[in-house]
């Protein structure tokens, strides 16, 4: 997942596609890129993958993923600001042992924006420094990736 900072909000997009990244690297100066922010799968892996919804947040420009069909639905019936993209990418339901990493959701209580990262690191930054981020546990695992990030 191609994952970018934009510098007007302070929030983060991420893209499995490279079409979408050359898009925003070539028409986004907003968009600063980080590198990997995690992995993925652009198509269905099997049974031990599942499909990561994308909401687009028409009021913050920014974007929100889940792998739960309930929450999907929750937030189709009830918040008109985001609008449901499809499907952005596929990761795996559970863990697959050394070959996966957890992925991290955080909710912005500031903004109402999602961050998102696979850094245990990042992680614990963003939990002892930021305050206005709300720890919401494990999104999804991702097939571990050698990226890093550029910050």
């Amino acid at each position: 997942m191609h994952r970018f900072f934009n510098t007007k909000t302070g929030g983060h997009f991420f893209t499995i596609s490279d079409a979408e990244d050359a898009q925003v690297l070539a028409t986004r100066p907003d968009l600063r890129p980080e590198g990997i922010g995690f992995g993925g799968f652009a198509t269905d892996q099997g049974a031990a993958t599942e499909e990561v919804y994308r909401f687009f947040n028409t009021k913050t420009g920014g974007h929100f993923f889940t792998t739960s069909e309930g929450e999907r639905d929750e937030v189709i019936a009830t918040n008109r600001d985001y609008k449901l993209e499809g499907v952005g990418f596929y990761d795996f339901a559970v863990d697959q042992g050394a070959a996966t990493e957890e992925v991290y959701r955080f909710f912005n209580t500031k903004t109402g924006g999602h961050f998102f990262t696979a850094s245990e690191g990042e992680r614990d930054q963003v939990i002892a420094t930021n305050h206005d981020y709300k720890f919401e546990g494990i999104a999804f695992y991702a097939p571990e990736h050698a990226g890093t990030f550029v910050v």
